[in-house]
């Protein structure tokens, strides 16, 4: 029987052939071992599947039984400071990074650093934030704008300037090397497997100082976009160095999301809203779109 300890590290996801394993993907230094002690992580990860059985049809009247796999959806619910936060549906890993990632790109905290413990159940329904730094928060249930509908957010900060948009927050373009773009698409092809096996899942890859350290899959766009800005976080990451990219397509809230982060390069194998094009030039964001095998376009 596993350990409280030994529970952190179990983890059911489909083995992904561009992926390295996680210790070396990303040298442990003594900062992200104070940032991992935060976490206190009791779930044992679920399979990301389940199976069903269908009959699938063809023009020429035929049909055939399937075994088919499906996402299995999972409910988390985040607290912060014992109060209730959001209700959020996604696919069941990387839960501490989503939970990071989702409270910086909702300006809910600056950073990692004002977080002082996650706590995770075993069953991985609830997650406990602690912060360092005391926010107020007003309630009034909302719809979370994500293409996960059941999504729901239960406060929000009374005062609005907590965390106030920067439009200079990233500063200036970035420009990127043809071949890293395309290292970084060659790993999406070659990965996603639990998209290839369902079809129903977006994927988001993170590249750090040019090599691909994290990639994540999840039922939401949104929520593949959180786990890898969580991930870059919660290793002390220099949001500088880092390039996120992303399989759906890019309206005006993922490109916040990036600026929030401070990412100053975004990829998507989609392609960009005209507002979402608008605010990326305005704040000097890099966006590159029909980021594919043969060829990728720049957009800002």
């Amino acid at each position: 029987m596993r350990t409280d300890s030994e529970r952190k590290f179990v983890c059911l996801r489909r083995p992904n052939p561009a992926r390295k394993p996680r210790g070396a993907r990303f040298e442990r230094n003594n900062f992200e071992r104070n940032n991992m002690n935060r976490i206190n992580n009791l779930y044992v990860h679920k399979n990301t599947v389940a199976h069903a059985v269908s009959t699938a049809y063809t023009p020429d009247g035929g049909c055939v039984e399937n075994d088919s796999e499906i996402i299995h959806e999972h409910i988390i619910r985040l607290y912060i400071n014992d109060d209730l936060y959001a209700k959020t549906t996604c696919t069941a890993d990387d839960l501490a990074e989503l939970v990071v990632g989702k409270l910086i790109c909702e300006r809910m905290i600056k950073g990692y650093g004002d977080i002082s413990r996650i706590d995770i159940n075993e069953d991985g329904s609830r997650a406990q934030v602690y912060l360092d730094k005391s926010i107020v928060l007003d309630s009034g249930i909302m719809a979370e704008p994500t293409c996960c509908t059941s999504n729901k957010v239960y406060l929000k900060p009374a005062v609005t300037d907590y965390l106030r948009f920067d439009e200079e927050v990233i500063k200036k373009s970035h420009k990127v090397e043809p071949g890293t773009v395309f290292k970084i698409i060659n790993a999406f092809s070659l990965g996603s497997n639990i998209h290839k096996s369902t079809k129903g899942t977006h994927s988001a890859y993170l590249a750090y100082k040019g090599e691909i350290v994290f990639d994540c899959e999840d039922i939401g766009r949104h929520n593949a976009m959180d786990k890898v800005i969580g991930y870059s976080a919660i290793h002390g990451m220099d949001p500088s160095d880092c390039i996120i990219f992303t399989s759906g397509r890019v309206p005006v809230d993922m490109v916040q999301k990036v600026i929030f982060a401070r990412v100053p390069i975004l990829i998507s194998k989609a392609v960009v809203t005209d507002e979402a094009l608008k605010l990326a030039k305005e704040c000097g964001l890099t966006l590159i779109c029909k980021a594919w095998p043969d060829k990728y376009e720049v957009f800002a």
